[in-house]
């Protein structure tokens, strides 16, 4: 195993569309010791062709699977065929900035992430496709992840349990952790398996985040597709370390409702009024003292069509930003 050689893994599925600028802004880091290991989920488009006009074999290797097993088992196999001491994850429609790896190797590397025993770095990024709400979550980004580096671990964790704030082209990780933390799990396959791993992770080793723009996260309408079952594999995530005595019942039932409001959220965002209002009915039986979700959820149930459910996104988007959690 090469000690100085980050092995970079792009799983794909059907991403011919934005696949080229992903591989090319791994080719163009400046940080040279790299391989590029692409795993083709069973594409039915051109991806596999673009990709085997970058595969030599050594520093682009690609592995196909013959039928569509999902990201986590991409991302599995892609680990199993890896040779380097660091592992980094780059989604196909991302986009690295050139001093990515560079500036992430200076910075696990140092003094003080090795006395806290980091085994994973992830840096600050910037969305594209839809500008008014990339700048938005950006402060907020910024501003929470600043405070937690001067955290505890235990703290950390915490937080990484409430909400998922590591996005997967970003983390560098030491080989290491997945023999600790194991492997992505199969059996989530809408979007969250990345949260499950980094809980993982977090449980044994400490995160150290670098507060540079180093990726650029593309938001697209395919990034929502999946939305209602994310939502599944949130609480699925809950659930599992509910069994796992990892969390109390106390903090999954705060959780799951939080869920909830987020999927009440969506639907809401889409006219879809009643799925909306059984969320937030579902938020409210988990947490009935909660001043958010029981105002939205009054309002509903005096009238579930016209100007009060324009009052009610009013509402909601209020209590949303004075109670963050």
């Amino acid at each position: 195993m090469n000690k100085d050689k980050v092995s970079v893994i792009i799983p794909v599925y059907n991403g011919e569309q934005y696949l080229r600028e992903a591989v090319e802004s791994v080719r163009a880091q400046t940080y040279t010791q790299w391989e590029l290991i692409c795993v083709d989920d069973g594409s039915a488009d051109g991806s596999n062709r673009i990709l085997s006009e970058y595969a030599d074999g050594e520093s682009v290797i690609l592995i196909e699977h013959r039928e569509n097993r999902g990201i986590p088992a991409a991302r599995n196999t892609g680990i199993e065929a890896s040779s380097g001491e660091y592992i980094a994850f780059l989604d196909q429609d991302d986009v690295w900035l050139p001093e990515k790896l560079e500036k992430q190797m200076i910075f696990l590397n140092r003094p003080e992430h090795r006395e806290r025993n980091a085994g994973l770095c992830y840096t600050n990024y910037e969305m594209f496709g839809d500008a008014e709400r990339g700048a938005r979550e950006m402060r907020r980004y910024s501003k929470d992840n600043r405070l937690r580096n001067r955290k505890t671990n235990e703290k950390v964790y915490r937080d990484l349990v409430w909400s998922s704030f590591i996005v997967p082209s970003s983390a560098l990780v030491y080989r290491h952790c997945f023999d600790t933390a194991g492997v992505f799990d199969e059996h989530i396959r809408n979007g969250c398996d990345d949260h499950d791993m980094w809980i993982r992770i977090s449980e044994h080793y400490a995160l150290a985040y670098l507060d540079t723009v180093l990726i650029k996260v593309r938001i697209h309408q395919k990034n929502f597709t999946n939305q209602v079952r994310f939502f599944s594999d949130r609480l699925f995530i809950t659930d599992k370390l509910y069994s796992q005595d990892t969390i109390s019942a106390g903090f999954k039932r705060k959780k799951d409702a939080f869920v909830y409001y987020r999927k009440y959220y969506y639907h809401f965002g889409r006219s879809e009024y009643d799925e909306a209002f059984q969320a937030i009915r579902k938020a409210v039986s988990l947490r009935p003292y909660s001043i958010r979700y029981a105002a939205v959820y009054l309002l509903f149930r005096i009238h579930k069509k016209g100007c009060l459910i324009r009052c009610a996104r009013k509402v909601s988007r209020l209590l949303s930003s004075v109670f963050r959690r």
